[in-house]
């Protein structure tokens, strides 16, 4: 290899790995923020909504900060692959194996979850009960009989967005797998 061809590499490698630490920090920081947002909007929607159905609003919070960190996490777990077909050779005992090692770690059951899947889950539940009880709340007696329509059409979201979200952690599960052999068989062609 070149002298400049190793120094393009290693300045490749640093400007990856850095992507890596920066996007990984943004997805703590997307999720530590998308929870207080939707705590406000779904306060200020129990307070002044006028139609239950906003109640809606603050699912959208959810579900827009989930598939921000979600859209985070497929980048660097991407990019994590790369570096590692492309630079770590366990032969090689110069390589770097950062990814390598990272890959064939197994968190210790109750660990954390990359997608922060839990407390989506929580946070969809609470949105779900304060909702139903904003539709029961404003439901006049004699209007109960329709009032069924409304409670399948909230739940029908809620349900559809946690399918999204266990769809979501299914795809990412299996990840660093799929993109290491498709990476595997483009970087060696």
């Amino acid at each position: 290899m070149t002298e400049h061809a190793s120094s393009l590499a290693l300045e490749e490698y640093r400007a990856l790995r850095a992507t890596i630490r920066e996007r990984g920090s943004l997805r703590f920081l997307v999720a530590a923020l998308t929870f207080p947002a939707w705590t406000g909007c779904l306060i200020a929607v129990a307070a002044s909504a006028p139609i239950p159905l906003f109640a809606l609003a603050p699912l959208l919070v959810l579900a827009a900060g989930f598939e921000v960190v979600f859209a985070i996490h497929v980048g660097v777990e991407r990019v994590g692959r790369y570096l590692q077909v492309r630079y770590e050779t366990a032969t090689d005992p110069a390589s770097p194996l950062w990814e390598t090692t990272a890959m064939t770690a197994r968190m210790a059951s109750g660990g954390a979850h990359a997608l922060f899947l839990p407390a989506f889950l929580v946070a969809a539940g609470i949105n779900w009960i304060l909702g139903l009880a904003l539709l029961i709340a404003d439901a006049a007696p004699e209007e109960f009989g329709g009032f069924g329509t409304e409670i399948l059409l909230y739940g029908g979201f809620h349900v559809a967005l946690i399918a999204r979200w266990l769809t979501a952690a299914r795809f990412a599960k299996n990840q660093r797998t799929r993109d290491l052999e498709a990476l595997s068989k483009q970087l060696v062609s």
